[in-house]
């Protein structure tokens, strides 16, 4: 008998992030795209690369966390959505971080320095939930 099914192309990806996940999310990552947009606009084209502060960061995103729970949905300023405004801060932070070009001012009492053998790009459930992956 002949193997009639179709032959694919080897590939190695089995341990590797799935990046086609986050386009489950493509309402949110646009919004979030609006927001760097707007700030582009406001200040200079990549202007985060310049780089802040840890806090600032932390600030913002808790200012607009704290807005959109007391009830507001748009920024006044930029009418774009208070959440957007708070993943493009989380985002940011957390890039700069990885990146290693995060200016880091949180007390360095509740710094905890991850050895790289420790941090894991993607880590396997201890048993599959319908809940989605773990941070």
């Amino acid at each position: 008998m002949v193997d009639e099914s179709p032959k694919r192309a080897l590939r190695y990806n089995v341990d590797k992030s799935q990046l086609h996940f986050i386009l489950a999310f493509s309402a949110a990552l646009k919004a979030v795209a609006d927001i760097t947009t707007y700030g582009s606009r406001k200040y200079e084209m990549y202007n985060f690369l310049k780089g802040a502060s840890s806090s600032e960061s932390v600030s913002s995103l808790l200012r607009h966390l704290d807005a959109w729970w007391q009830g507001e949905e748009l920024d006044p300023e930029s009418k774009l959505h208070h959440l957007a405004h708070l993943a493009w801060n989380a985002l940011r932070l957390c890039d700069e971080h990885l990146r290693g070009t995060s200016v880091d001012d949180r007390p360095v009492a509740l710094r905890k320095t991850v050895v790289p053998e420790e941090a894991e790009s993607v880590s396997e459930p201890d048993k599959p939930t319908n809940r989605g992956g773990r941070c």
